[in-house]
């Protein structure tokens, strides 16, 4: 099982808009509003067309525990996000899934997070031992779900910290895939407690087999 976490993190504030001011004489009310709408109609920000729902998004496939239905990520980035997690399961340390998306489409990101972490059925079922990092790209949203295993309150500040120190920083930067694949090492070392030196075996071999 998944449970809820506090309140997303987004790493960066919601694009800023200025006020519109108009000079001159006092237009008649049904012009100015015909205005008004033909100016939102132009530069309105139209919804995202990067938009899914849980559903939609794919599972990875065996040896695989990386998802990026946006083509964000480098293949070199989805190896070495693989190789992590892959260490991870092989350790017997848990299980982390990483999957970036365009947007929700309003759906809350942390009920989407978590739905997913659930439908996928990340982790042990004895252990509840999974963690799942969601990234919204057009949202500017990132979430960190974790299992009931891994949710002490010194891990749900770790989540946070992870988010805060090593994801949203590189956002900012413009470097989403780093953002990323910094918050995958940084979940396997301080939530999970791999030795990232240990690869995991090459090949498909114990990927993805609870998913």
């Amino acid at each position: 099982m998944i449970i809820p976490q506090p309140p997303p993190l987004r790493p960066g504030p919601s694009w800023l808009r200025s006020p519109c001011r108009f000079r001159g004489r006092t237009w008649p009310a049904a012009l100015l509003a015909l205005l008004v709408l033909l100016l939102w109609s132009r530069f309105a920000e139209p919804a995202s067309p990067r938009t899914v729902t849980v559903e939609q998004i794919p599972k990875p496939p065996a040896g695989a525990w990386t998802v990026d239905v946006t083509g964000t990520l480098p293949a070199a980035v989805r190896a070495e996000i693989d190789r992590i997690a892959r260490a991870v399961r092989e350790q017997g340390r848990g299980e982390l899934a990483v999957v970036v998306i365009g947007s929700t489409g309003g759906t809350p990101h942390r009920s989407f997070a978590t739905l997913l972490a659930n439908v996928w059925g990340v982790g042990s079922a004895e252990r509840d031992d999974g963690v799942l990092i969601l990234a919204a790209l057009d949202d500017r949203a990132i979430e960190i779900v974790l299992g009931l295993g891994l949710d002490s309150p010194a891990e749900i500040q770790i989540s946070r910290e992870i988010v805060d120190r090593e994801m949203i920083p590189r956002f900012r930067a413009g470097d989403p895939a780093g953002g990323i694949r910094a918050g995958a090492e940084a979940v396997a070392r301080r939530l999970f407690k791999a030795d990232l030196r240990y690869g995991g075996s090459s090949g498909n071999a114990g990927g993805g087999g609870t998913w």
